[in-house]
């Protein structure tokens, strides 16, 4: 593989400097919620789709020689997408689901260490995408009973 390209997806695999900064996954998920509270137009499912498809992408081409190595961030992007994706608009449920998405991400119970043990980057990108479901589906039935 041509080095410009493993070098282009381990910066997007690592969400540039965030991934080698301390407490990488949480810089990272921040990231994640700060992008889709700014850009309207990533709450398309088309959107969501590309996302998923380019962390894939990055996470092949970077060759990656651990099976889930801590500069590995892109993940927690993905994931915090798929926990801000059914909630309103508004920094009060961005902060809960980013919450419960890395309390989910960290604990990593149930389903979410199962998926996790998927061979490769689809076990990398899988606990997460599973971990923000599971945040937006535990603030939704929240809502449905606090309102």
């Amino acid at each position: 593989m041509h080095p410009l390209i493993k070098s282009a997806a381990r910066c997007i695999s690592s969400c540039g400097p965030l991934g080698y900064l301390p407490a990488s996954g949480t810089w990272a998920s921040l990231l994640g919620m700060l992008a889709w509270l700014t850009f309207p137009q990533l709450h398309s499912n088309i959107a969501l789709i590309f996302i998923v498809l380019i962390a894939l992408v990055s996470l092949h081409f970077a060759q990656l020689d651990e099976k889930d190595p801590s500069w590995v961030v892109i993940d927690e992007v993905v994931g915090m997408f798929f926990a801000l994706y059914a909630l309103p608009l508004n920094w009060r449920g961005a902060l809960m689901a980013f919450g419960l998405f890395r309390f989910n991400d960290i604990i990593k119970w149930g389903p979410i260490k199962k998926v996790e043990q998927l061979p490769g980057y689809w076990g990398i990108l899988a606990d997460d995408i599973l971990a923000g479901l599971i945040a937006v589906l535990i603030l939704k039935i929240v809502m449905l009973y606090v309102s």
